[in-house]
């Protein structure tokens, strides 16, 4: 997944939060994925604390982006969380343990020779 598709930092906060939802409600979280989530909310609801409204805003459903963005936003915002290098954190911490490091998507149409793949991988190559 590319981190750097995020406009800002609230789209990103909101972005890991909607996929953590998403994977909560489809029962398709991982315990990397549950623990990412769990940093995340813990550190919003320390900056969050006395602001009863963002509290509130961080337990309801966060499996609309658009809704939890326009519900979110003003009290990210005012906690300072997309600037808090915690939340930066957690939240690509939550994203990477959703869709993986790395783009997966590779266009070989036009290579000779090339491996996909992790360690390990052989390649033997007859050149004629």
């Amino acid at each position: 997944m590319e981190l750097a598709n995020y406009a800002d930092g609230v789209d990103l906060i909101v972005g890991a939060l909607v996929a953590g939802g998403v994977a909560a409600v489809t029962d398709t979280a991982t315990a990397a994925t549950r623990e990412a989530l769990d940093r995340l909310r813990s550190r919003l609801i320390t900056l969050f604390r006395g602001d009863q409204a963002a509290l509130a805003a961080l337990q309801g459903e966060m499996t609309e982006a658009q809704a939890v963005r326009q519900l979110l936003e003003p009290h990210l915002l005012a906690a300072g969380a997309v600037d808090d290098p915690e939340v930066v954190q957690a939240a690509r911490q939550m994203l990477i343990s959703i869709h993986g490091a790395t783009n997966t998507s590779i266009d070989a149409r036009f290579s000779k020779g090339a491996m996909f793949g992790g360690v390990g991988n052989t390649q033997n190559v007859t050149i004629n």
